[in-house]
């Protein structure tokens, strides 16, 4: 506003996802989810650098009470995967490539925790906002988030998740998860302010007030 002079300041849109249409609970979701392992983690989106996906597998790989299921794919997809290995808990992480959305809700629905660790590598991490955040929050899942203003003001204002400083912090955040039931009320209240329904109601207001100029 300041630099163009503008007699007002702009209104911004965030690019929340619309509610699922559909709740799928496809059998997809049972073959990540087997065993005795206490919560499952998720990540959703293209596998490059930047993400905090590294800090995922190795934090993960420490804590026996976890399974991590990364969905997606990308151009450090392998690098990943030998990390994994490497960590010797590769029997808890799983790569699932890209899937559909069926099955992705259905991981997610059946998920503890969804994460979002992106890194401030510059202007456009900083200031993101993933589709990510509100798909997770649409599916009752609590954000395990990075400590970047957008996303971070987000999950603490509505209380939908915890935010993390570091790797040290991801760590004790796990080991003193007590599981989604806790923020399941602050989650569905995050659900009904956080769609592209509401947000799109100040786009058209501000179509409304354009031609009605």
């Amino acid at each position: 506003q300041e630099r163009y002079q503008l007699k007002e300041r702009p209104i911004v849109l965030r690019n929340f996802t619309d509610h699922p249409k559909y709740l799928s609970a496809e059998n997809t979701a049972a073959t990540f989810f087997s065993g005795d392992v206490r919560y499952k983690g998720l990540y959703s989106g293209i596998l490059q650098s930047g993400r905090g996906i590294e800090m995922m597998i190795e934090t993960v790989a420490e804590l026996d009470d976890w399974r991590l299921i990364i969905c997606g794919d990308g151009p450090v997809r392998s690098i990943l995967e030998e990390q994994a290995k490497q960590s010797g808990a590769q029997d808890r992480i799983h790569f699932t490539g890209m899937i559909s959305r069926e099955s992705l809700s259905g991981i997610m629905q059946n998920a503890d925790a969804g994460f979002l660790l992106t890194q401030p590598d510059g202007l456009s991490h900083i200031h993101s906002l993933p589709n990510k955040l509100t798909e997770y929050i649409h599916h009752g899942l609590p954000v395990i988030c990075s400590d970047l203003p957008e996303i971070a003001s987000l999950i603490k204002t509505h209380r939908a998740g915890e935010v993390v400083t570091d790797k040290t912090s991801l760590k004790n955040i796990l080991q003193a998860f007590e599981g989604r039931g806790k923020y399941k009320a602050d989650l569905e209240k995050a659900s009904q302010k956080l769609n592209w329904d509401k947000e799109k109601e100040r786009l058209l207001g501000l179509y409304g007030r354009v031609l009605g100029d």
